[in-house]
């Protein structure tokens, strides 16, 4: 694993304890594997919409796309409800 990487995955791992309350990684595997039991989307590539998508509604490449795909991940994260593909493209042509 390259240094970069591993380095934000230790990053990812502490937010994640903090997040939950834990550092125990039995627990933490279990909260994982209720989220991918109930198919919940919990990572940007498991959006319904990506990259290619927000650029044929006009959202420009880099820095800008990368925000908002975070912010639609942080809204399916919190209202499940709004995981389809047609639903997340209206909500970022608003955040633009």
């Amino acid at each position: 694993m390259p240094q970069a990487s591993a380095l934000a995955f230790f990053e990812n791992l502490l937010t994640l304890q903090e997040l939950v309350g834990t550092s125990d990684a039995e627990q933490l595997a279990q909260l994982r594997n209720t989220a991918r039991d109930k198919n919940e989307c919990y990572t940007i590539k498991a959006l319904a919409t990506n990259g290619h998508d927000l650029s044929k509604v006009g959202i420009p490449h880099r820095k800008q796309m990368g925000d908002v795909l975070e912010r639609l991940l942080d809204a399916v994260m919190h209202k499940p409800e709004k995981i389809q593909s047609e639903t997340l493209l209206n909500i970022a042509v608003y955040m633009r």
